[in-house]
């Protein structure tokens, strides 16, 4: 083996474990990034049969995994709320509740905080590419980037996706 097939098979080897420890770097850096933010936050409650329903997914209803901004780098969504213990009754749950968006940039990360996130009961991923439908105005083609679907559970549902400059919502359920 010459010492430039050995770099290769090093570097490869090295693309195949770091992905691994950025995706729990990533998640640790966001959690860093809204402690320098936010005075007093937590990761948001979740109802059982919330729990239960996430679980039957096998999906996690406080965190998701995407490109949210479309620069190929993947990003992380927290749902949140801005209280020192987790807030279940309504309606200082929705008060409480963000959806905290870190997306990854070189060097460093950028925090954005969707602060009025319509639907507050657990979060999920809607994919780029996916029909963008608005209970309002109907079909608006397709999701450009990775969006984050709200659950208000069994009830209504919004999507934010980045257009470039905000996240914007799209109610597509109520």
């Amino acid at each position: 083996m010459t010492k430039q097939s050995f770099a290769v098979a090093v570097l490869a080897s090295l693309f195949v474990i770091n992905p691994l420890a950025y995706a729990e770097d990533l998640e640790q850096s966001c959690k860093m990034l809204l402690n320098q933010t936010l005075p007093v936050w937590t990761m948001a409650s979740i109802s059982e049969e919330v729990k239960a329903f996430a679980a039957e997914r096998q999906a996690d209803p406080l965190k998701l995994r995407g490109d949210f901004d479309g620069d190929g780098r993947q990003d992380i969504v927290l749902l949140i709320q801005n209280r020192a213990r987790p807030v279940f009754e309504e309606p200082d749950r929705i008060k409480a509740t963000r959806i905290a968006v870190c997306l990854a940039k070189a060097p460093s990360m950028v925090l954005r905080l969707i602060e009025e996130p319509y639907c507050d009961d657990f979060i999920y991923l809607v994919k780029r590419g996916k029909n963008m439908y608005d209970i309002e105005v109907g079909n608006l083609g397709k999701y450009p980037v990775d969006a984050i679907g709200t659950t208000c559970f069994e009830k209504a549902g919004a999507v934010f996706f980045f257009d470039g400059k905000i996240f914007r919502r799209i109610i597509n359920s109520d």
